[in-house]
Parts: C-alpha cells; structure tokens; sequence
C-alpha cells in the first residue's frame, strides 16, 4: 500500500506541471500502463458528438471507424451508462452470451489487438450532458487482470479522478473572462469545494480526511486539483481565489 500511495504522489506531482490535455494523456496512459493496463479507451458523450482517446491501434481504429461500430458498440450500450465496473474484453466474452454477433466481432477484433481483458469505469463525477467512461484493458489474461484489480483498482481510480475534467479542455481556457467567484463555481467540484473550505476552517488533510469520510490521499488530490483549476501556487492562494471575502457556504 506504501508503495502505491508513492505511486500516486509521483503520479500528482507530474501532472500538476501539465495543461496540455494530450500531455495528461500521455501520462495516464502510462501510468495506467505501468500498473497493468495497457490499452485504455475513453470515451466522453455530450450533445456535441462522441470524442474517443484511446492507446488501441491505428489498425483497430480504422476497423472500427469503417465498419461503423459507433452505432451498437458494445461498450456504449452496455458500460458506458452502467453504474458499476462490467468486465470487459475477448477472455469474457463466454459470459456474455447476449452480446450480438456483431459486438461479439469487434470484441474479439479488440482481443486480436492486444485487448484480452479488462474492465470499464464509469465517471464518477456528474458533469450534466455530458457521460464520461473508461475501460481499462490489458495484453494480460483474465485471471492476471483480475487479481491486478483487487490489488489496485482503487490506485487507478483515483489516477483517472485526477485527470478526468483536464483532458478535455486547456487549463488557461477555464473560466477565462469570469470573475474568481464564477470561475470556482465553474470549475470545482463539490469535494474540491469541501476540501477548500475546510483547508480556509484551519484544518489539516488527515482531520479533513475524517471529516468528509475520505482518505488523506483522496483530499491531497482534490487540493491538487483544485488548485490547478484556479490557477493557484499554493492552497492558500487557491482559498483566496475561491472564496475571496465572500461566505463560503
């Protein structure tokens, strides 16, 4: 666990020098890479149209495109919108017997590529129209997935939580032109909010920690965060910019 939460720390602190959405890609990528995870899919819904990343080849991707499989992927149908993690990849395909011939093909297309085993993760934060969701394969066999999940699903979690708002937009493009008290409106999330106000009460991570029913890792990524979003250098020009005079309930 030790060594995870270093894992983590190392993780923060590189993207924290990041504004460049593809940068964060780079390094989530290969942080998830370095844990097991090899062929990561993201994909983000809003009435705009469906935006994908993905570390899956260029083969892949031009068999999906012209093949059309935007229309009855599997993953969008049935992980996408799910509210917990579905198992997912070519060694699961036994188990689920529903699939359609044709989402059973590109499956095992995904499996030809690398994509043996994995699963997805659904956004957990709520960003109105708009559906996030990942899914994490990996070159490795189910049984091997399975037990790299157990030890670090939650590692990985959090990994993406740190990345999840910031591969989409430039940072410098957030709020541009609102006032401070807008922008944090905008752009902070309710725990980033939680943990700014409690860092203003004079608490310290670990009392923060057990007042919100998080771990003191989970409050120094959300500072992380929020300070990113804000533009600030430390929490206590984050708590400025945030808050400025104003009440903050």
């Amino acid at each position: 666990m030790l060594n995870q939460t270093m894992q983590l720390d190392g993780f923060i602190e590189r993207i924290a020098r990041e504004t460049c959405p593809d940068s964060l890609w780079l390094a989530v990528t290969g942080f998830l890479a370095g844990n097991g995870f090899d062929k990561v899919i993201r994909i983000r819904c809003c009435p705009q149209g469906v935006r994908v990343r993905t570390t899956m080849s260029e083969g892949f991707q031009a068999y999906y495109s012209e093949n059309a499989f935007e229309r009855d992927d599997p993953f969008l149908e049935h992980c996408l919108t799910a509210p917990e993690t579905v198992p997912t990849g070519e060694d699961y395909l036994k188990d689920y017997s529903y699939l359609t011939e044709r989402g059973q093909s590109l499956i095992r297309a995904a499996g030809e590529d690398g994509f043996r085993a994995g699963f997805s993760v659904p956004s957990p934060m709520h960003l109105g129209p708009v559906t996030i969701g990942w899914n994490l394969g990996s070159s490795l066999g189910r049984k091997d997935v399975e037990s790299l999940r157990r030890d670090r699903e939650p590692l990985l979690r959090l990994a993406l939580m740190a990345v999840q708002e910031r591969l989409d937009f430039p940072q410098d493009a957030l709020g541009s032109g609102l006032s401070q008290q807008a922008r944090m409106q905008r752009v902070l999330s309710r725990r980033e909010h939680q943990c700014l106000s409690l860092i203003a009460d004079g608490l310290r991570i670990k009392a923060i920690a057990a007042e919100l029913g998080i771990k003191p890792v989970t409050v120094d990524l959300h500072l992380a965060n929020a300070r990113k979003k804000l533009g600030a250098a430390t929490r206590e020009q984050a708590v400025a910019l945030a808050f400025g005079a104003k009440d903050r309930r």
